[in-house]
């Protein structure tokens, strides 16, 4: 009998650690990680935020508007917020998932549009399946574009040898990255240059997901931030307290 007793402590044991070492993989999986470290051999997830920025404005972000073709404006379809209380216990939640609004509509196939007017993709990665909980994803940086006349400024501004009377427009890097993860399918290549509206793929339930969504993310120089009071200009922060979209 103290064998039997001795073994069953021991299992006992043992399941204890197993199920503390899942639960912090799985911590780990939901927030994606911190950027440089790739999960499961996937892409780099995006940095993480600070939860006391929920519902805050940020004057620098150039990303504005509703990131999918879908419902644009209407808040009842957001499954998740950005650090949400709600959200898987032990995750924390650095974007902003958008679902369907009811259960008679899907938002699988949904374009996924740019909301910068100028950005660079960073990265279009598709079909390589779980990939650090992101699935297909792609990442886009805004750019800081102005037009400008070489003859004006009499300087050869595009490097080929001639000062000419065109305009040239010149843009330099912002440091402010957007983020579209759980995609079906990816429409561009990194180091394409998009404007406003333009689809970089269409919505599905790739990665580490419980149903067809947009998991959006806005990334500063100081990593995630709140992306709702930029998506709509109705936003308000008592619309976290209401009825949720379905996955």
């Amino acid at each position: 009998m103290p064998l039997i007793v001795f073994v069953l402590v021991l299992l006992c044991l043992f399941a204890f650690a197993l199920s503390s070492t899942w639960e912090s993989d799985l911590t780990y999986y939901g927030d994606y990680g911190d950027y440089g470290i790739p999960l499961l051999g996937g892409d780099p997830p995006p940095r993480r935020g600070n939860c006391a920025w929920v519902g805050t404005a940020q004057p620098d972000n150039p990303f504005s508007g509703w990131p999918v073709n879908y419902h644009p404006g209407d808040w009842n379809t957001i499954t998740s917020w950005f650090c949400d209380p709600t959200y898987f216990k032990g995750y924390t939640h650095w974007g902003i998932d958008i679902g369907r609004l009811n259960w008679n509509e899907s938002i699988y196939n949904k374009e996924a549009v740019v909301t910068a007017e100028d950005v660079v993709v960073m990265r279009a990665s598709c079909c390589s399946g779980f990939n650090s909980g992101m699935g297909n994803n792609v990442m886009v940086q805004a750019l800081d574009c102005e037009t400008v006349d070489e003859a004006l400024v009499g300087e050869d501004l595009d490097g080929n040898g001639v000062i000419e009377k065109d305009d040239i427009e010149i843009c330099e890097e912002t440091g402010w990255f957007a983020i579209y993860m759980h995609l079906l399918d990816v429409t561009v290549v990194a180091g394409d240059r998009l404007k406003r509206g333009d689809v970089i793929g269409h919505i599905d339930n790739t990665g580490n997901s419980t149903g067809d969504h947009l998991h959006y993310q806005i990334n500063g120089p100081n990593g995630a931030i709140d992306p709702a009071p930029s998506m709509a200009g109705n936003y308000d922060d008592a619309l976290r307290d209401e009825w949720k979209g379905q996955r």
